[in-house]
């Protein structure tokens, strides 16, 4: 059975909002990520942000060979909840996903924290959509989310045979009979004369068949089989018993030490284990740069470096800060991807902040993008590169986050 999962990663909130990933617990589907935008109005005390969005049942493949088709038609409506903060700072919320508007559930209307929309599986296939609230114009008033649907992988390989079941108990030793009483002598016959030669005698056979133990018999038994042996020598079944063990009875205190029994008969063999659970997903592949302080001028030059390989797509986003006082230049950043000998601009900066004689102004500088490489084998060395407008400065907490992919929307 495919059962499907949300991955999702909140907007970068132009010079302030951290970002964040999550690794697929089955198969990785791309995310994508949007770059964010800088205004000196992202730090609002009503600005709206969705923190996370949470689907009330799975969306199921149309069909398990192939889980980049449409979801089942048969088990499509289900509901999104949406949470995040300022859901209420303007007009009533319009939300969509992707292409497609997502009406609000009228039986829940939206909160500040909280927004639930109706939600039609058949509109997606597996892949990544934004997620997007809005409440008004501008930046306080819009908020964006990204996430991924995926399916569970292949069933895992059988289990192990189990080890044999161990003896059963000894059983006990039956009651000895009574012996009969002698008879009286009998008095001496006469010799009888001899008769003619009588026909072959008659009898009988008894055939004993074990029986596991089961329906007839629940802890198991014997089935006795007559037959009878005509004067010819042939047999024929006349009769069948069931003879079944009993349940094992209560323990009695223990007795006195008795003479050795004689050996039970082997056990059963014991059943196989039940198939042990399927093993987690491997995580997605992820790099890590950071900086505590580095120095820049007007010549431009790189302040964090990561070279990767291995998947043929690349989420990236980074953030430095610089400071900014009285006098003091612009600071512009570009992040770049090297590829083969070729470099592409992934995103860039130019930010200023106005300082004076008593106060260093400190800004936030944002840069995010996705890459695609040449090739899932090539070598892309990923870099921000940083310079000032003709004077010295020296950034601090500088990070870069880079997650690989196998495609994006």
């Amino acid at each position: 059975m495919f059962t499907q999962q949300i991955v999702s990663r909140r907007s970068l909130s132009r010079s302030f909002t951290q970002t964040l990933f999550r690794a697929v617990l089955v198969v990785l589907t791309l995310v994508g990520f949007a770059s964010s935008s800088r205004a000196q109005d992202s730090s609002s005390s009503i600005q709206l942000a969705i923190t996370d969005a949470l689907l009330s049942a799975h969306c199921v493949p149309a069909s398990p060979q192939n889980n980049t088709l449409s979801f089942q038609l048969d088990a499509i409506s289900r509901t999104l909840t949406i949470q995040g903060f300022n859901f209420l700072n303007g007009a009533t919320p319009l939300v969509t996903l992707g292409n497609v508007g997502l009406p609000l559930t009228l039986a829940t209307p939206p909160t500040a924290t909280t927004i639930t929309v109706n939600f039609d599986c058949s509109q997606f296939s597996t892949g990544t959509y934004r997620l997007h609230v809005s409440t008004g114009s501008g930046t306080p008033y819009n908020g964006d989310f990204y996430f991924s649907f995926s399916t569970q992988g292949p069933a895992g390989l059988a289990g192990a045979k189990g080890d044999p079941g161990v003896a059963g108990p000894q059983g006990p030793n039956g009651l000895s009979g009574n012996d009969g009483k002698d008879g009286a002598p009998g008095q001496s016959g006469a010799n009888g004369k001899d008769g003619v030669p009588g026909q072959n005698g008659k009898g009988h056979r008894v055939v004993i068949t074990k029986l596991l133990p089961g329906s007839a018999c629940p802890s198991g038994g014997n089935q006795q089989d007559f037959y009878t042996i005509a004067a010819d020598g042939t047999s024929t079944l006349f009769d069948t018993e069931i003879i079944c063990h009993g349940n094992n009875g209560q323990q009695s205190p223990q007795g006195n030490q008795g003479s050795n029994g004689r050996d039970g008969a082997p056990g059963l063999n014991g059943f196989n284990g039940p198939q042990g659970p399927q093993g987690p997903a491997g995580v997605a592949n992820g790099w890590y740069e950071k900086f505590d302080t580095s120095a820049i001028t007007s010549t431009c030059g790189n302040v964090l470096t990561q070279t990767v390989t291995g998947t043929p797509a690349y989420l990236v986003d980074a953030k430095v800060n610089s400071p900014f006082a009285n006098n003091a230049k612009s600071v512009a950043c570009s992040l770049t991807a090297l590829d083969n000998g070729v470099t592409t601009v992934i995103d860039t900066s130019d930010a200023l902040l106005i300082g004076n004689t008593q106060t260093t102004a400190k800004g936030g500088i944002s840069l995010a993008g996705v890459y695609t490489a040449s090739s899932s084998s090539a070598s892309v060395t990923i870099s921000v590169s940083c310079s000032t407008g003709g004077d010295t400065r020296t950034l601090t907490n500088g990070r870069m986050n880079i997650v690989g992919a196998n495609s994006v929307n």
